[in-house]
């Protein structure tokens, strides 16, 4: 081949081999993966799965998966397995808990999704195990300190909300309970529209309450995405409320 007024010589690659990169990927990749025979037995997991569930391959290999899964989570692995053997489904994923070796529980999100031949039917079953236990931990001591937080209003009759700012959520409130019964509203009477609230701020307050809301808005200490507290007291005023 002569390029640019030189001559050279230039040889095709050879074609990869798939099967090979496949491995590859499966062994380098930092996700959690397994391949399952259609009765729910290991074929092969991967070094991120032996790290994560602190079991050597040779030891899986051959035992089903529900062996390493918590009992409250027994049968709805056993459903979403047997949707993907039925054919239903082809894919799913879902929440799950698994146990490691000493014990200790891990809270997963997994994807599973079936292999099949040219007919159709299910001959494996690549699955994927993405490790969320910190967050669902960070998230029930978030929802535990939320609850006291929603107790200690209540007792005091303090009532807050967060008004969403995102494009996706605008419009949208979120009240506690205890701002729910200041206003007159339930969980079922309460539309969780921004409208709800405004309905009840009194006329002679409404500018003052706009105002407040600006300044809210504008405030460094607001997380991205929300509005401050709508309380003009929060800037020094007062607003009056109808029921």
């Amino acid at each position: 081949m002569r390029v640019a007024g030189v001559n050279s010589t230039i040889s095709a690659e050879p074609a990869p081999d798939l099967s090979g990169l496949l491995e590859q990927g499966f062994k380098a990749s930092p996700m959690a993966m397994s391949f399952h025979r259609r009765d729910g037995t290991y074929m092969g997991v991967n070094p991120a799965w032996e790290k994560l569930f602190d079991r050597g391959a040779k030891e899986v290999i051959g035992h089903h998966f529900m062996e390493y899964t918590v009992d409250v989570d027994l049968a709805r692995s056993a459903e979403v397995y047997d949707a993907l053997i039925s054919g239903r489904r082809d894919t799913v994923s879902f929440g799950k808990q698994y146990r490691r070796r000493n014990g200790e529980t891990i809270w997963a999100q997994v994807t599973v999704t079936a292999v099949r031949d040219d007919t159709g039917r299910m001959l494996s079953a690549m699955s994927q195990v993405e490790d969320v236990t910190e967050r669902k931990l960070r998230d029930e001591k978030l929802f535990a300190s939320l609850a006291l937080l929603e107790d200690a209003q209540e007792v005091g009759k303090v009532g807050t909300f967060v008004a969403w700012l995102t494009p996706d959520k605008v419009g949208v409130d979120e009240w506690s309970k205890t701002c729910m019964e200041i206003f007159g509203y339930d969980e079922t009477t309460y539309d969780r529209t921004n409208e709800a609230f405004w309905k009840h701020v009194h006329p002679d307050d409404v500018k003052r309450v706009r105002e407040a809301q600006r300044a809210a808005h504008g405030a460094p200490d607001h997380p991205p995405g929300r509005r401050g507290p709508l309380d003009p007291r929060a800037r020094g005023g007062r607003a009056g409320f109808r029921g």
